[in-house]
């Protein structure tokens, strides 16, 4: 579980500064790619949400368009499965995230002196495996903790922190801030915790 999809380099954050060095909009990948090794990738699943996790929260759902969302811890991971399972891919918050990937997609892409498969596309794809590895790593070491024995759950919590990190880059790229939502949500995770789903009035937390 723990293995990325695509194969790493021998030295992929020498590879991502090697990037930043031919596009300067990607020049803060390698840092990104160093902080996702140092997450603490589901660390702090069910545990109270402490103010700096709350404030990342309600600062996340108030850029994200839906200031009413508050955060809701989810205790126990069979909880994290139930929310995960009644999750609408057609929801507004999907819908209002998928618009800003597509958004930050085309900000990136014009802000690259090159072409964007060899220098975008090669930079998120060193992201995405970094934080799978990492995440995986995260995410099985929970498991053991909690007792999780729920393969398609664990799966489920890499890929939405694989998604995230590629935003994160994303964000970057673009030449956005830390206040984006998208770099918000991936605060949250970078925290330990897991935002599973936005649903309603309520942001629910892992």
């Amino acid at each position: 579980m723990t293995q990325p999809s695509d194969e790493l380099p021998d030295h992929p954050l020498e590879h991502l500064a090697a990037l930043g060095e031919v596009e300067p909009a990607l020049a803060a990948f390698a840092g990104l790619g160093g902080l996702v090794m140092r997450a603490s990738w589901f660390r702090n699943l069910g545990d109270p949400l402490d103010e700096p996790v709350r404030e990342t929260a309600e600062a996340y759902a108030q850029a994200l368009g839906f200031p009413q969302a508050l955060p809701a811890v989810l205790v126990e991971w069979q909880e994290a499965a139930d929310a995960l399972l009644t999750h609408d891919r057609d929801t507004p918050a999907f819908e209002a995230e998928e618009q800003l990937r597509a958004a930050l997609t085309v900000a990136a892409d014009a802000n690259l002196l090159g072409p964007a498969e060899e220098t975008l596309g090669e930079g998120l794809r060193l992201v995405r495996a970094l934080t799978a590895l990492a995440a995986g790593r995260g995410a099985e070491d929970s498991a053991r903790f909690y007792g999780i024995d729920d393969e398609g759950f664990l799966r489920a919590a890499v890929g939405a922190a694989v998604q995230s990190a590629h935003d994160a880059a994303l964000v970057l790229a673009a030449g956005e801030t830390a206040a984006h939502p998208l770099a918000l949500k991936f605060h949250l995770f970078e925290q330990g915790r897991w935002p599973v789903s936005l649903i309603g009035n309520s942001l629910n937390i892992f």
